[in-house]
This record gives C-alpha cells, sequence and structure tokens, in this order.
C-alpha cells in the first residue's frame, strides 16, 4: 500500500509545480494526522494515570509518524529521478522538490531524535 502512495505520488510531483505541491500537502497531512493521533492517544492515558500506555502510546506514534516521513523522503526522491531538467519549469519543479525533499529530510532527522529519547523513556518506564 505505502508503495502504491509512493508511486502515486512520485507521478503526481513530476507534472507540474501545482501538482507537486498538492502531492506534498497530502504527504504532509498524512504526517501530521500521525503525529496528532499518537498524541491524542498519549493524553488519555495520562489523563487516565497510566504512565507507561501514555509512554508506550508516544513511542508507537511517533514510530508511525517516522514511517509516514519516510513514504514522503520517499515519494519526494522518486519525483526527483522523474522530473525532465531540460525545460525551464522542469528546472524550476527540480530546485522546488530539492527544497523539500531537504525540508523532510531535516524534519524525519528531529522525529527520529524525539523517537530515540521516547524508546529510552518507554522502556524505562516498563522497567
Amino acid at each position: 500500500m505505502a508503495k502504491q502512495i509512493v508511486n502515486e505520488m512520485a507521478t503526481n510531483l513530476t507534472l507540474d509545480s501545482n501538482s507537486a505541491s498538492q502531492a506534498l500537502k497530502e504527504l504532509t497531512r498524512e504526517v501530521k494526522n500521525s503525529s496528532a493521533e499518537a498524541k491524542i492517544l498519549e493524553n488519555q492515558y495520562k489523563a487516565s494515570g497510566d504512565a507507561v500506555s501514555s509512554s508506550k502510546a508516544k513511542y508507537e506514534g511517533l514510530q508511525s509518524t517516522l514511517e509516514a516521513q519516510k513514504t514522503k523522503i520517499e515519494a519526494l526522491k522518486s519525483g526527483l529521478d522523474n522530473v525532465n531538467t531540460s525545460t525551464k519549469k522542469g528546472q524550476d519543479l527540480q530546485q522546488y522538490l530539492n527544497n523539500e525533499l531537504a525540508k523532510a529530510e531535516r524534519q524525519y532527522a528531529s522525529y527520529n531524535g524525539c523517537s530515540e529519547v521516547n524508546k529510552l523513556d518507554y522502556f524505562y518506564s516498563v522497567t
């Protein structure tokens, strides 16, 4: 399923900057939704006083967010591979996708750092 999404997004990313922008918004929405769901679940457990489940929900939510961000990065890379740079429009699209890829990779690194911290918190709370 994720591979199908990546292929579809990659196709949209190579059409033009408007299609690329829409595809990126959809991918970004998926990342944000994943993160928001994890925060809601974490807060529900926290409110009920279940610190271990709260920590687990946060850790698992970050793993889900990392996967969504990874899908976004794969789509951007695939889109970049298929851009026709022989035209000015294609060169502009390539620059746009390169900038978006850099942002996505920075965000992935940030999520990954948070995930490592939360992994330790979760495993510490279980023991």
